[in-house]
């Protein structure tokens, strides 16, 4: 359904990212350069490490234009807590 060429995974560790790495996907270890190549963006973190994520992302000063479409699929936070 999707090329690989058009996926973007960020991971906090190099080790992490090995996997998609070898399936061919873009792979960063910075959230902000999600924002300048993405328009749809997944939010599939640990609740306890969603903070540290956006903290990366949204204070890097990413060149972005287009809108963004956040999905999250993290457990236990909800709409309102993803929107402070």
């Amino acid at each position: 359904i999707l090329q690989a060429k058009n996926v973007w995974v960020s991971a906090r560790t190099e080790a992490t990212l090995e996997f998609w790495k070898k399936i061919g996907v873009n792979t960063t270890l910075n959230n902000s350069e999600l924002l300048n190549n993405c328009d749809i963006i997944i939010l599939a973190v640990k609740p306890q490490f969603l903070d540290a994520a956006l903290d990366t992302a949204l204070r890097s000063n990413a060149n972005y234009t287009s809108p963004k479409l956040f999905i999250s699929v993290i457990v236990g936070i909800t709409i309102k807590e993803l929107r402070l």
